[in-house]
């Protein structure tokens, strides 16, 4: 009987092993999804993002916290942001409350592999002018206002996967373009120049 059983058993684990083989780990998120807060739907347009934010139900956890994501920026970008649809209202809500003087805001996030980065931070509570404020909703557009001729296919290269794997806007990385090298940026020396007399 108990070799029955140990022989049951036995065959039980090698079951559930074959499947953990078979299965896998399970499916890691992708960085674009890390990247992402929650709530946040976006779409790249030509000169910029137009960004859609709706606040966690007030019973979940963190739902009063700032929330942060990197967006990549083109050469020479002087970005702004246009707030088309704010949600808020003056209630009741956490204790302490980040001070900030609109529920969405944008700052330099320095530079990656030669690509400016911005964060953006949404602030579901807020105290402003001290008085507590909590958004539900901010639509608005984030517009580049980059140069002319700021985007290039140098954008596509290899390297800068690591900075499109931190970014809302991946297909929009574009490096600044490389300075141009000593030997091409200075004049040509002139060369100077003999004339030879042949007398016969």
């Amino acid at each position: 009987m108990r070799l029955a059983r140990r022989a049951a058993a036995g065959l039980l684990a090698g079951v559930a092993l074959a499947a953990a083989l078979r299965l896998g780990p399970p499916a890691a998120a992708s960085p674009l999804e890390a990247a992402a807060p929650p709530g946040l739907r976006w779409e790249a347009v030509a000169d910029g993002l137009r960004l859609d934010w709706q606040a966690p139900p007030a019973g979940a956890a963190d739902a009063y916290a700032p929330l942060s994501a990197l967006v990549a920026l083109p050469p020479g970008a002087a970005p702004r942001l246009e707030v088309e649809r704010l949600v808020e209202s003056a209630s009741a809500g956490p204790a302490e409350a980040p001070a900030a003087e609109a529920a969405l805001q944008i700052e330099a996030a320095g530079v990656m592999r030669g690509v400016s980065l911005a964060r953006l931070t949404f602030y579901p509570a807020r105290r402003q002018a001290g008085r507590l404020r909590l958004t539900t909703r901010v639509e608005a557009r984030l517009l580049f206002n980059a140069p002319a001729g700021a985007r290039s296919s140098e954008g596509l290269e290899a390297g800068l996967d690591a900075v499109r794997a931190i970014v809302l806007n991946p297909a929009q990385v574009w490096p600044a373009p490389a300075a141009p090298s000593a030997a091409r940026a200075a004049p040509a020396a002139a060369v100077p120049r003999a004339v030879i007399e042949v007398t016969q």
